[in-house]
């Protein structure tokens, strides 16, 4: 289901910007360079040049920008510079906002395009859902637990002994829909820019020609995202944060998540409290709508279209009311893996590092570990424990520079290293090295 690119403007009046917002973007961008053509200017800001054009008239007329050189018909091949009155208009707008990037969109467009790739109420098939979780080994039952919560696109409280998965399947939630979605650079309210869009967390799309030639190129494609916050996170990292020096707010998690994914990790044991947190979620919740506060007073309706993921290894009855926790709409526990389910991690982690291991060979290491280890010391079996006691022999044979490096040598080095690694990983006091 792909929709199509948004259509760029073509007029002033198109953007949703006023003459005097658009001026000043110009005049910080002029600012940044010492002279810049008529085109550059319009690639600067993400404008065409006929929506520009009379700005950069009315700019002359004030005598802030000048006519450095001619390139071409007049008008578009000038090439500007700042004047003296240009350069003083430009570092007071400055002092403002600092903003010289990409031209922001309206908060009302910027809504109706949220709305309309919301990633609620959307079909999803059993075989997209497996292709996602591929790469971890879990039951089918948790799958079918799964794939309703993601039709809906409500919330879900993920939950289970450490080490099983929690944090992997909700990071890979929003990769169960392949359609990409478009994401403003920035947000322009009552003058005031929210800038949307951040390197690291949003993953563009990588079109034939960048960004779409006849798109909109305020509007950036990208996949849809997966935002994880963990036991860092506090009751500020959910509204808009302000930068002074900048004079730009910046988008909370929830907005950075929008269309996409918001994992909160390690749920009960952040810096606010279980209860605090889930407060702050009611209204988005239950009504698709957040409210923000800018620097300047004004509370804003900001869509609310995001998965939130509470992983965490508590019980949710242990961490908040019954009033609160119907609010998520799924509860799913996540139970330690079955010895198949460990067995097959631990082949699919040793192919993983190239590990062509007899079948007596995997026997061996495995039989180790759950008879010592789970059977011999009443340690429960953790989906983690296969890879991490890879790791750990793989680091013990690097240390060693001998002929059992993994992947070289005999091939019972794996079985050799095995009672070390756990050693190493469960502790020694009883484990026989």
């Amino acid at each position: 289901s792909h929709r199509p690119d948004p259509k760029p403007p073509e007029t002033l009046y198109d953007t949703g910007l006023s003459r005097d917002f658009v001026a000043d973007l110009l005049l910080r961008t002029l600012d940044r360079h010492r002279t810049r053509a008529a085109l550059e200017l319009a690639a600067d800001i993400a404008l065409g040049y006929p929506v520009i054009a009379p700005v950069l008239d009315a700019l002359r007329a004030r005598s802030w920008i000048a006519v450095d050189s001619l390139q071409g018909a007049a008008g578009l091949g000038y090439r500007y510079r700042l004047t003296d009155a240009g350069r003083t208009r430009a570092a007071e707008s400055a002092r403002r906002c600092a903003w010289a990037g990409p031209a922001p969109v309206p908060l009302a467009d910027f809504e109706r395009r949220v709305r309309g790739q919301s990633i609620r109420r959307r079909t999803v098939h059993p075989r997209q859902l497996k292709r996602q979780l591929a790469d971890l080994t879990l039951p089918d039952e948790l799958l079918e637990q799964l794939g309703p919560a993601l039709v809906g696109g409500h919330s879900i409280f993920l939950h289970g002994a450490p080490g099983n998965g929690k944090s992997a399947i909700a990071e890979r939630l929003a990769g169960v829909h392949d359609d990409p979605i478009h994401l403003p650079h920035a947000i322009e309210v009552d003058g005031q820019i929210i800038a949307v869009y951040t390197e690291g967390i949003h993953e563009p799309v990588d079109d034939s020609n960048g960004a779409s030639a006849h798109g909109d190129g305020r509007w950036m494609k990208i996949r849809r995202p997966a935002v994880l916050a963990g036991g860092e996170l506090t009751l500020a990292d959910l509204e808009l944060h302000f930068d002074p020096r900048t004079g730009v707010h910046t988008a909370p998690l929830q907005v950075q998540a929008l269309g996409g994914v918001l994992v909160i990790d390690d749920f009960g044991r952040q810096r606010a409290e279980a209860r605090e947190l889930l407060n702050r979620w009611i209204v988005p919740l239950e009504r698709d709508v957040d409210h923000l506060s800018l620097i300047t007073g004004r509370r804003l309706r900001m869509p609310f279209d995001c998965l939130l993921v509470f992983a965490s290894n508590d019980d949710p009855h242990t961490l908040v009311d019954e009033g609160l926790r119907r609010r998520i709409r799924y509860s799913i526990r996540l139970g330690n893996p079955s010895w198949k389910q460990w067995s097959d991690i631990f082949e699919r982690e040793a192919e993983r590092r190239s590990l062509e291991l007899p079948a007596a060979v995997r026997s061996q290491a495995a039989d180790y570990v759950r008879r010592e280890i789970y059977d011999g010391r009443g340690i429960e079996p953790r989906s983690c424990h296969p890879r991490d006691l890879l790791e750990v022999i793989d680091d013990i044979a690097h240390f060693r520079q001998s002929d059992h490096r993994l992947g070289h040598g005999s091939d019972r080095a794996v079985a050799e290293l095995m009672p070390r690694a756990c050693a190493s990983y469960f502790g020694s006091s009883e484990v026989d090295a």
